[in-house]
């Protein structure tokens, strides 16, 4: 076999972030709707939360931002782009909840059980996650997939975050792959491809939008075995 160590990130690429978020912001809607004018849809509310939470999300993976402004500020960020007036605690109260509701949710990407259970024994399986490793390990406890996997690298555990490619360097050191017989997949370009790249490993691009194009890209979770 070509590959004996595969590396897959989590949110957006086994695990259904958009999905789960969805019903984690409906719960959070309800829940605060004394904080929120009563003129708001959710889908207003929704869409707009999903626009910021991704552009900071990039600002954090080019090191534009940190962590902690990222969650201290997208609620606060989503409302005032809807012109409405939201206090920073119950933005931090929504963040908090946001957090605490996340990790319980199942949605998996379509296709991915069916992956995993196709590739297990064939390789190792790994996760290279710039999530924290509680929250990650619950969330996949939570979509029935923790169980197919041997190491699982967080930013708080490799003391890095992708694209930087020191996180791809543990990652290799921890499970004793070599860039040889490991290959990256990933949704995100820079974090997960670019990344990689960086540190020597090959790097499937897993894009269901059907935006990117190339060799290395890919638009289903099925259709990995064509680079196997």
């Amino acid at each position: 076999m070509k590959y004996k160590h595969l590396f897959f990130d989590l949110d957006h690429t086994l695990w259904d972030f958009e999905k789960n978020a969805e019903e984690c912001l409906q719960e959070i809607f309800l829940r605060f709707q004394h904080h929120i004018s009563p003129s708001l849809t959710f889908a207003d509310f929704f869409s707009t939360f999903s626009v910021v939470n991704k552009a900071l999300w990039h600002q954090l993976d080019l090191n534009l931002i940190t962590h902690d402004y990222l969650r201290t500020t997208r609620f606060l960020t989503a409302f005032e782009k809807l012109d409405i007036k939201v206090s920073a605690e119950a933005s931090l109260a929504m963040n908090d909840t946001f957090l605490e509701l996340l990790p319980t949710k199942s949605h998996l990407i379509l296709g991915t059980e069916d992956l995993l259970e196709n590739l297990r024994g064939k390789y190792q399986l790994h996760i290279i996650s710039n999530g924290y490793l509680p929250i990650q390990t619950k969330k996949m406890k939570s979509g029935g997939i923790l169980h197919f996997f041997d190491k699982i690298v967080t930013n708080d555990v490799a003391n890095a975050r992708k694209p930087d490619r020191a996180i791809f360097d543990f990652a290799l050191q921890v499970s004793g792959a070599s860039v040889s017989d490991a290959l990256m997949i990933g949704d995100n370009a820079i974090a997960d491809i670019e990344g990689a790249n960086k540190a020597g490993l090959k790097a499937i691009h897993l894009d269901e939008t059907k935006q990117a194009e190339g060799a290395h890209v890919i638009y289903k979770l099925e259709d990995l075995h064509l680079h196997l």
